[in-house]
């Protein structure tokens, strides 16, 4: 009887445990099979959201995608295996094609009459979410900023890149452009590189023209600087490239999220140190650049104003959006320039700063590291 007991109990036990099974498995499958509905409705919606842009991607043409991951494996390699892969690509489209990485779609522009149509927009300023890899280095500048900020300074900074202004620092690029020749000298019946020696002049040119730092009081922290400037856009394209670099704590952990913030040390050293002495010459001397340059300025604006008047009908020399009738507001007229003095970028800066404009020197250094990343980037790589 002890013995049929002890069966029994087995028995009640394991029915008992497979009904606990049973039910957990019940209640797996009901989460599963809600988690599921909610998620395939999640995309339902999501799909009929972007419909209007699906649609809208369907009439751009562009090299056929992989479902879910679209073109994303054309991303593979160095910057330079994609740049080049990418620049293979282009020429088998006209004026516009499309890629998709994932869910997201990005549309080329290979038409540059299109391109200014667009960067002449007053109303699309908003930057994509790639653009938040600059925020360590840049903060809010003219690159990220967008709205009533971006307005302002935007329109404070336009007559320091008027054609007139630039002309005036046409000797000192021309300076430049030689010591760089002199420099390639050595690699002559060699093939190479220009691009280290190109970054290595602009960021130099920069230096002396956004900065107002003279060459000749250029200590080693200028050299530094040009190299980490270069170094710091080697890790922002990294970062745009290998996904496992974009989220924030996963890229802090490695090498790449320690050598950042030596090189931001670095780059934000000199550029205070450079605003520091700039508010401190001006506050001696306020009125030391006020009149020599302003009247120089002021002839060579009124001879090539002059020149331009007498062909007032000709569209020789300029964009297609200037003959269009296209203006953003870098396009200032001729006799506000004329009013202006002379001055590096960081300069106006400053002076326009202590003259009451509303910008702190935290913005004059976010505007000016801008100006350097921007100016270099663009024309080192061309």
């Amino acid at each position: 009887i002890s013995d049929l007991l002890r069966i029994a109990i087995i028995i009640m036990s394991a029915n008992e445990s497979t009904n606990d099974t049973i039910q957990l498995w019940g209640q797996i499958n009901t989460f599963v099979i809600l988690v599921s509905s909610v998620l395939i409705l999640a995309y339902v919606y999501w799909r009929i959201y972007r419909r209007h842009m699906y649609e809208l991607a369907d009439k751009i043409p562009g090299p056929e995608g992989l479902p879910f991951i679209g073109n994303a494996l054309e991303f593979r390699g160095t910057s330079h295996d994609i740049f080049q892969t990418f620049y293979e690509r282009s020429f088998e489209f006209t004026k516009i094609c499309k890629l998709w990485i994932g869910p997201k779609l990005i549309v080329f522009l290979l038409d540059p009459r299109d391109v200014e149509i667009i960067l002449s927009s007053h109303v699309y300023i908003d930057k994509s979410t790639e653009y938040r890899f600059f925020k360590p280095w840049l903060g809010n500048g003219l690159l990220i900023s967008t709205g009533p900020i971006w307005k302002a300074h935007r329109k404070l900074i336009a007559p320091t890149f008027h054609l007139n202004v630039l002309k005036s620092f046409i000797e000192l690029f021309n300076t430049n452009s030689r010591t760089v020749v002199e420099k390639m000298r050595n690699e002559m019946g060699k093939t190479f590189d220009c691009h280290d020696y190109m970054s290595e002049c602009t960021v130099e040119i920069l230096l002396e023209t956004a900065m107002g730092v003279n060459k000749s009081t250029q200590d080693k922290s200028g050299y530094e600087y040009a190299m980490a400037v270069m170094k710091m856009c080697d890790i922002l394209h990294l970062r745009h490239t290998k996904i496992w670099l974009r989220p924030n704590w996963l890229f802090n952990l490695t090498r790449y999220g320690a050598e950042q913030i030596k090189l931001l040390n670095i780059i934000h050293s000199l550029t205070k140190k450079v605003i520091r002495k700039k508010k401190e010459e001006l506050r001696k001397n306020p009125k030391s650049s006020a009149t020599s340059s302003a009247q120089a300025e002021k002839d060579v604006i009124k001879q090539a104003t002059d020149k331009s008047m007498r062909k007032d009908q000709s569209v020789e020399g300029m964009s297609f959006g200037q003959s269009a009738g296209l203006r953003d507001d870098l396009d200032v007229d001729d006799n506000d320039v004329g009013e202006k003095k002379r001055l590096a970028f960081l300069d106006l800066m400053v002076e326009s700063a202590e003259n009451g404009a509303k910008i702190s020197d935290q913005e004059i250094k976010e505007q000016v590291d801008t100006i350097m990343f921007e100016g270099h980037d663009t024309t080192a790589a061309g």
